[in-house]
């Protein structure tokens, strides 16, 4: 039976890198780009789990982006 993680390369980071990870993200950086800066920068994160980390995160940002939306417009 496999393991699956629940903390990837980029949960890992410290707080400062991971923001910068999560406002590249937001800024329609590559995964492949954002990659290669953490490598750049002495991380070793392969494009995968920036694309593993960002799909979850992207994700998570609009469902509280709707929720945000939808209790300014009841207000």
């Amino acid at each position: 039976m496999a393991d699956n993680r629940t903390h990837g390369k980029i949960d890992n980071l410290p707080v400062e890198v991971k923001t910068d990870v999560e406002e590249s993200l937001l800024n329609g950086k590559t995964y492949k780009e954002i990659s290669d800066d953490l490598n750049d920068a002495g991380y070793d994160v392969h494009e995968s789990s920036v694309g593993r980390y960002g799909r979850k995160y992207l994700k998570r940002f609009e469902s509280v982006r709707r929720s945000e939306e939808r209790v300014s417009r009841n207000a």
